[in-house]
């Protein structure tokens, strides 16, 4: 059984040359959508992961013109996704409202972490003694987003430090455009000591540095939007796969929470 995966454009010139049995489509990006489609053609069955409904994001935080383009668009997204033979996505709160925008039931097929990958680095720290000589929490994910508001989180750093005397050190694992402007953040405190920015860390070498940290730190705004309460951050799974506490801040009743 040949599956083909289909994420961008590029994918597309392969699909001859592979003659798949099933196609599997992952949302976002939403261009996937359609060119899933354009390869259906050839009654191959098409399978649609939605991992993640970023159009409630995307309209709820710009200006009224551009949001109703992107809901003007979104909508033919969801039109297409009705053509699908198959949908599943990630949460029973996802699963909800993707139900309600397109009147198709998805399957539920929640994310996880590689156990295997993380049993090793699990076994060595898993005796480590807490927060000796001091805390070091760590964070996982794209520097991209304005909402994972780790700017909340340097600024803590620096006020345990000029108020308490009190010093907890931060990994922050990731790339994207906001990297230099947290960079900045954590200069003028005078705290580039205690932040450190590993910028991208392969998958081999990630659960070696997320395991020797004391706890996990996952990040929304506070703030009652229907992707922000529905989504959740597959992180998560690392940081327990890891065994770290997790310390997590965002809106109450939110699916994360």
């Amino acid at each position: 059984l040949k599956l083909t995966r289909i994420i961008g454009i590029n994918d597309l010139r392969y699909l001859n040359k592979i003659n798949p049995d099933l196609i599997l489509v992952t949302l976002p990006p939403s261009m996937a959508v359609s060119l899933g489609l354009t390869y259906s053609r050839n009654k191959i069955p098409i399978l649609c992961d939605i991992q993640d409904i970023t159009d409630e994001y995307k309209i709820s935080f710009t200006n009224k013109l551009v949001s109703l383009l992107y809901r003007t668009y979104y909508s033919k997204v969801y039109e297409k996704i009705k053509k699908y033979d198959i949908v599943f996505t990630v949460t029973e709160a996802m699963a909800k409202i993707i139900e309600y925008k397109t009147g198709v039931k998805p399957i539920l097929a929640p994310n996880g972490s590689d156990l295997e990958l993380y049993s090793k680095s699990f076994s060595k720290y898993k005796n480590k003694q807490p927060c000796n000589p001091y805390c070091i929490g760590v964070f996982v994910g794209s520097l991209d987003w304005e909402y994972q508001r780790l700017e909340s989180l340097i600024e803590a750093v620096y006020l345990l430090r000029k108020h308490y005397n009190l010093e907890l050190k931060l990994r922050i694992i990731g790339q994207g455009r906001l990297l230099k402007y947290y960079m900045k953040i954590a200069r003028t405190h005078g705290i580039s000591d205690l932040v450190y920015f590993y910028g991208y860390v392969p998958m081999d070498k990630l659960p070696k540095v997320v395991a020797s940290s004391d706890f996990g730190i996952v990040s929304r705004p506070s703030i009652r939007n229907n992707w922000i309460m529905a989504s959740i951050r597959m992180t998560i799974y690392d940081y327990l796969s890891a065994g770290l506490p997790i310390v997590a801040y965002g809106p109450p009743y939110s699916y994360t929470k």
